[in-house]
Formats: structure tokens, sequence, C-alpha cells
């Protein structure tokens, strides 16, 4: 499900960002990895919300998949405007 077709409804977005959360992780993921740019956008903010909101203490921070794509290119980081990322993804930028 794309976060366009619930938004405005935070109490949804939370819950299902939180599924996703669970289900990565127990799947060992260390990123969640979207070609969705608006999808991205709301896990990165809603994460934020999340740990502070509710407790969640193991985040996982999300990167679009052309931004992956050109990480692993040799793109640098501001071209890809990784920066303006609201959870740390710097561990993933050093390992490729």
């Amino acid at each position: 499900m794309c976060h366009s077709q619930v938004d405005g409804l935070l109490e949804q977005v939370l819950r299902y960002d939180e599924d996703q959360l669970i289900d990565g992780q127990e799947s060992g993921a260390d990123y969640l990895c979207v070609a969705c740019s608006y999808c991205q956008l709301q896990f990165d903010k809603v994460q934020k919300i999340m740990v502070s909101d509710r407790n969640i203490d193991n985040s996982l921070s999300s990167i679009l998949y052309p931004q992956l794509l050109g990480l692993s290119m040799g793109i640098d980081a501001e071209t890809l405007q990784l920066g303006m990322n609201e959870l740390d993804i710097t561990e993933l930028q050093n390992c490729i």
C-alpha cells in the first residue's frame, strides 16, 4: 500500500509503518529501500515520530532505490541529496 492512499490519517500511517518496521526487523533488514519517493518521505518522517511518541527504539532508515543505485554507481551523497533524510544512513553510505 502506498502512503499516498492514507495521507492525512496519521494513526493509520503509524500503524502501517510500525507493521513494516516489525516485518523488516524480523527478516533481518538493516534499511528500508523503497521505489516511491512519497513512501520514503513518510517512512523517514513517521519513524522519527514513532521513536519519540511510541517508544520504538529500533528504527530502520529508509532510502530510495534510485539513491541506493546511485551510491553503488559512485555518485556522491550530496548529489543524491542523502543529507535530507531525517534518519541517519551514514553507515550505509560507508559500506558501499
